[in-house]
């Protein structure tokens, strides 16, 4: 799709209305995908296109194309239960997991216990205004879900949640 617009029609990048298509297609043909697959980096592609063009739908310069795509199960994640190397299943927007956070500690602590979203720190920079857009931040951030509890000598010191 990438070279018939850039190279055939000389379009810097595809229009939203046909990423919008191109992710719907992708959650009917697929339910999961496999790590460091052709189809995950699929995925990651029109997911970082999708997010380019979210700034425009904020400032009014685009229709909003997500509501096409609210309900598309789109997003890679892997479960506590995974074995190393497993499929990860493609989650809706509204699914229950969480996204880490950027220090990646809470990830480390919490990926054996609850489905994380299963993109690097890098991709969710890239990703991210589309994230936010289809209101999976910042709700699903693992640092904004996790409460912290101080003790010493088994006297609560302090408590605290983002």
């Amino acid at each position: 799709m990438k070279v018939f617009f850039k190279d055939q029609l000389h379009i810097k990048d595809a229009p939203p209305g046909t990423i919008a298509e191109e992710l719907r297609e992708f959650s009917s043909a697929h339910k999961s995908v496999k790590p460091n697959s052709p189809e995950l980096s699929r995925l990651k592609d029109l997911l970082r296109h999708a997010s380019q063009s979210v700034d425009s739908i904020r400032k009014g310069q685009l229709a909003d194309w997500t509501p096409k795509i609210r309900g598309c199960s789109l997003f890679p994640v892997k479960s506590p239960s995974d074995k190393p190397g497993a499929p990860l299943k493609l989650m809706a927007a509204t699914d229950s997991f969480f996204v880490q956070d950027a220090s990646g500690q809470l990830s480390i602590i919490f990926r054996d216990v609850v489905p994380l979203l299963a993109l690097d720190l890098q991709q969710l920079y890239e990703s991210n205004s589309f994230l936010e857009h289809v209101s999976i931040l910042p709700g699903k951030r693992l640092d904004a879900s996790v409460s912290r509890t101080v003790e010493i000598n088994r006297q609560l010191i302090a408590t605290t949640s983002n």
